[in-house]
């Protein structure tokens, strides 16, 4: 005779059904005449009581053997045997992602490595500075203070002509400070999306330039150059940047007013040279924190305005920025 589980089954609707107990654990023929459920009275007297289990479940089926019915039961274990499990496959998914976010960095890193050589091989400069003078820029001379405070990869294109796919490869090396030698020859800044965490952004040559909404995203920019924009007259823009400390604007001839610098408290330096079509500078009066500004070759500003803004900035310095 099969060994028989000390489990038992029982229906906590009756008294009666808590008194039937589990058959073996194993199949066991019984005789068509029986019932479904056979109790110990009728398999094994012998069998001791044990108390119902509700958690019991009976399964009937055709014995292949005998004509019989086949009687199986089940007794379920106290803690559900699917905890374990949960356990086993949170664990297991909690390594696939850290494999997944493991090989995301490698290649991220692979990635840069690849982009880095490629900018070597174009000419230009990537370095890790803290001051302007590192990479051959002499702004700290220019404000009489260094201005970058954050520590990052600065990248220096050299001259020539920019085209669309560099800036594909400048989003790879993800720089903080970019100077760009390079001619800038499109109306807007759109080719500068997805770089908006930029400190420090200097355009040496933009003589198509007109648009500058992109700089509204750019809201990290500490220092700020924009030379030779022969078209460049709405620079409202520039209203977000309230971060921004150093701004040159050489050169932009076309240039009549700086009353978008009105909310910029933080500026310190401010070159306006050779802006030949500037009128208006009332703007700058409220600027009470700017250390420097250059209106050298301001042809268009009468001798007027230019005393009404030394006497608004008493403790500004009015001279030439080193070349730029």
């Amino acid at each position: 005779m099969l060994d028989i589980p000390k489990a038992a089954a029982a229906d906590n609707k009756s008294a009666k059904q808590a008194e039937k107990f589990i058959t073996p654990a194993a199949w066991r023929a019984v005789p068509d005449l029986q019932p479904a459920i056979a109790t110990p009275a009728q398999t094994n007297p012998a069998l001791p009581r044990i108390a119902g289990n509700p958690q019991a479940h009976w399964h009937r089926a055709p014995c292949r053997e005998g004509g019989g019915v086949l009687v199986k039961s089940t007794m379920l274990p106290e803690k559900p045997a699917t905890e374990p499990r949960r356990k086993w496959h949170l664990l297991r998914w909690t390594f696939v992602l850290l494999a997944l976010v493991g090989g995301w960095v490698v290649w991220k890193q692979y990635d840069f490595q690849k982009a880095v050589k490629e900018a070597n091989g174009r000419g230009w400069q990537l370095t890790y500075s803290d001051s302007f003078e590192k990479i051959g820029v002499n702004w700290r001379a220019a404000l009489r203070k260094d201005t970058s405070h954050n520590t990052g990869r600065a990248l220096d294109i050299p001259t020539g002509v920019i085209s669309e796919r560099d800036f594909d490869l400048i989003r790879r090396l993800k720089p903080k400070q970019l100077f760009i030698n390079a001619t800038f020859p499109w109306r807007d800044m759109s080719q500068l999306e997805g770089l908006s965490n930029l400190t420090a952004l200097v355009l040496h040559d933009c003589p198509n330039l007109t648009n500058i909404d992109a700089l509204k995203d750019m809201r990290e920019l500490t220092v700020l150059g924009i030379y030779d924009s022969l078209s460049l007259v709405d620079i409202d823009a520039l209203k977000e940047l309230k971060n921004l400390k150093s701004l040159r604007l050489d050169g932009c001839k076309a240039l009549t007013n700086v009353d978008a610098l009105r909310e910029l408290k933080a500026l310190k330096a401010l070159n306006l040279s050779e802006c030949t079509g500037l009128k208006n500078v009332d703007g700058l009066h409220g600027l009470t924190g700017l250390e420097m500004l250059d209106f050298s070759g301001c042809t268009g500003l009468t001798k007027n305005a230019v005393d009404g803004v030394k006497s608004a900035l008493p403790k500004t310095t009015f001279g030439a920025f080193p070349k730029k």
